[in-house]
């Protein structure tokens, strides 16, 4: 990343026209043409990047200074939501092997490309950035965070550099080093102790059950302590991604059936497969959940007894076919909840 170049057009230290960076990891932010903000989800193969679309140009409180104004075009990270938000942005579609669905992407070898992209640990140039761009709040929530601070990311605006008064601080941990697992553990404990009840508006939670045709109730039940926190008032949102994973080429096929499955399962907690997409954990029967919809990962990353409704599926390895329930689908209401 060249640091000359992000200071010649006024833009944060990690971000550069795409030529000059080489790789995409999750949570990093991409200006197409620079009208159109998409989120990397990870790499599907070669330079192809799963991505959604969640900023085009026009009237909106973001501004950034590659884009001007931007308008937000998603609400929830729903499969409904993230299938309007390509269509309005016009998103490239490409449908693989590994899912049912065309999906929107990204290819880094396009022309006019600017790449805002980051790994933790930051590096003390970036955490130099990260406060300029936050003044007070970054430094706030890298003090609360504690030994977990050198795991996380930043995503969302402060990514982007369009980051505001009014602005939530988006976070990722990337869990593919063993002591940064090992700090999360910690940090969710900690947090589960402190407090039940997250700090999470109705409209957001009511928008986020619209959006799946789920309980509003539930939804209450999925979003974890420890991933909706407010510190010194500021709303900070943490989510998981195993960064390592992400970045190898997408080779599980899963296929899907129309048969609704609908039973209670037992999960070992913490497991590492859940920081892929999509996310994935074995059961105690060897039957596994494949989850496409990041709503339903905390829940499941804490392990426990559980209910799991979804679609009935085949997970192919090799020549095996592993019984598999699939959540996080457009076309019926999947959920997980606590059984």
């Amino acid at each position: 990343m060249s640091t000359m170049v992000s200071e010649s057009l006024g833009l944060p230290c990690w971000c550069s026209p795409v030529i000059l960076a080489g790789t995409a990891y999750p949570g990093d932010i991409v200006f197409v043409r620079y009208n159109t903000v998409y989120v990397i989800v990870r790499r599907l193969y070669g330079d192809t990047y799963l991505a959604i679309p969640k900023y085009i140009r026009g009237l909106g409180p973001w501004r950034t200074v590659i884009s001007g104004q931007l308008k937000r075009i998603i609400t929830t990270y729903s499969p409904r939501s993230i299938h309007g938000a390509a269509a309005l942005a016009g998103a490239k579609l490409e449908k693989t092997p590994q899912f049912s669905t065309n999906v929107p992407i990204v290819k880094l070898s396009d022309s006019d490309l600017l790449l805002c992209t980051t790994r933790p640990p930051l590096s003390p140039l970036e955490l130099l950035e990260a406060e300029r761009i936050a003044p007070g709040v970054w430094s706030q929530v890298y003090r609360f965070l504690n030994e977990l601070a050198d795991c996380v990311k930043p995503t969302g605006s402060l990514l982007q550099g369009s980051f505001t008064s009014f602005s939530d601080v988006d976070l990722i941990v990337d869990i593919s080093r063993p002591r940064c697992l090992s700090k999360l553990v910690e940090f969710m404990e900690y947090m589960q102790y402190r407090s039940r009840s997250p700090p999470t508006a109705d409209i957001v939670v009511v928008s986020e059950a619209s959006e799946r045709n789920i309980p509003v109730e539930l939804v209450r039940r999925l979003l974890r302590p420890w991933t909706k926190l407010s510190i010194e008032g500021r709303r900070v949102s943490l989510s998981i991604a195993d960064f390592n994973a992400r970045l190898e080429p997408l080779r599980v096929i899963v296929e899907t059936s129309k048969v609704i499955v609908d039973k209670v399962v037992d999960v070992e907690p913490y497991q590492q497969t859940l920081g892929d997409f999509p996310a994935i954990a074995v059961t105690n029967d060897g039957s596994y959940i494949v989850i496409y919809d990041g709503l339903f990962v905390p829940l499941v990353f804490e392990g426990g007894k559980l209910r799991v409704r979804g679609l009935k599926a085949c997970l192919k390895k090799g020549d095996e076919c592993l019984d598999a329930i699939v959540i996080g689908v457009r076309e019926v209401a999947t959920f997980i909840d606590i059984a």
